[in-house]
């Protein structure tokens, strides 16, 4: 069976999970703990994150992503 092992970027650890945050910039799968950032983050926060390593090499690394289909314009 094939286990995801990502591990910290700041501390190189894989636990705790419930506080692991995986970089969603397309191609990267930098992983940071809550905790381990710069400053650290009080919490996982909603919506995409992206790590930085991401955001140094593009401020705009959010806009990078593709857009969520929408729905709201289908007829039903």
């Amino acid at each position: 069976a094939y286990i995801d092992a990502r591990v910290c970027m700041g501390c190189g650890r894989p636990t705790p999970m419930h506080n692991m945050l995986l970089c969603d910039t397309i191609g990267c799968s930098n992983a940071w703990h809550t905790t381990c950032l710069t400053p650290p983050l009080p919490n996982v926060p909603p919506g995409d994150w992206f790590c930085p390593s991401c955001l140094k090499a593009s401020p705009q690394a959010s806009r990078n992503k593709p857009p969520s289909p929408d729905h709201s314009d289908q007829d039903d």
